[in-house]
């Protein structure tokens, strides 16, 4: 499995950046091959961080497995609390830039956005799917239907298109045919697979998405286990405030 590349660090925290399929965290003390490993083995002290989940120690905020980018790790607690109020009160700010195709995926809820720069997306999300293993949005004004609105949990989460356009992205054969673009997204706060699925609600799923671009899925019925299209969703910035000096901090790598 490939290691992680350290951006930057010092006494506070660690900005890395993960390879695609690479797990941001374990799931349990027996899992060893993920980046939080990877980087505690570089800095120790972050062991001893109690974090959301024992588990993470001071992983602040996590990437989906398929998903390749900048990550940040506590290596002390006083940092680690005062990052996760950040992430809390919307002062800490992911950026995230996606390769996608315009199509429709037809178990997703009517979308009464139209995608634009300067979109801000809003909605509540549940889950779907077996074992959980996907996630719908959930319109905030209960056009999604009551059933969905039930099953809704009761937080607003916002996406923020920052950059919207053609772009001469490879789409391989998979995709041969579709235009694609490339969409520029901004978070304060996040769901599990927050932007796949809002990008996927507008009707522009995400390249290699077998979750939610029907190409992928559709390729992947066909190929099985050989289907090895990699998720074009790339965590390029993080800005926040240092926790010991509270001046801001911003760290980018390309998309």
């Amino acid at each position: 499995m490939s290691s992680v590349n350290i951006i930057n660090s010092c006494s506070d925290f660690v900005i890395a950046e993960k390879p695609h399929n690479m797990p941001t965290a374990p799931l349990s003390e027996n899992e060893t091959e993920t980046a939080l490993n990877a980087v505690l083995e570089l800095f120790p002290e972050g062991r001893n961080v109690c974090g959301k989940k024992p588990v993470e120690h001071g992983l602040v905020h996590r990437l989906d497995t398929a998903t390749h980018g900048l990550f940040l790790v506590a290596l002390n607690q006083a940092a680690f609390d005062n990052l996760w109020a950040q992430q809390q009160t919307g002062s800490f700010i992911k950026t995230y830039t996606a390769y996608c195709t315009e199509q429709t995926n037809k178990s997703f809820p009517p979308c009464s956005y139209c995608m634009q720069k300067g979109l801000k997306i809003e909605s509540y999300f549940r889950y779907f799917g077996s074992k959980n293993r996907e996630v719908r949005p959930v319109a905030i004004d209960g056009t999604s239907g009551k059933a969905a609105t039930k099953k809704a949990q009761t937080k607003i989460y916002e996406t923020l298109i920052k950059d919207f356009s053609e772009t001469d992205f490879k789409t391989e054969t998979l995709y041969k045919g579709f235009t694609a673009y490339k969409i520029e997204c901004q978070l304060k706060s996040g769901f599990k697979h927050q932007i796949r699925a809002h990008l996927a609600w507008l009707g522009f799923p995400i390249i290699g998405d077998v979750l939610y671009c029907p190409a992928a899925q559709a390729q992947a019925a066909k190929q099985a286990d050989s289907f090895d299209y990699k998720l074009e969703l790339h965590a390029t910035s993080l800005s926040f405030f240092s926790p010991s000096t509270s001046e801001q901090c911003s760290f980018s790598i390309s998309g």
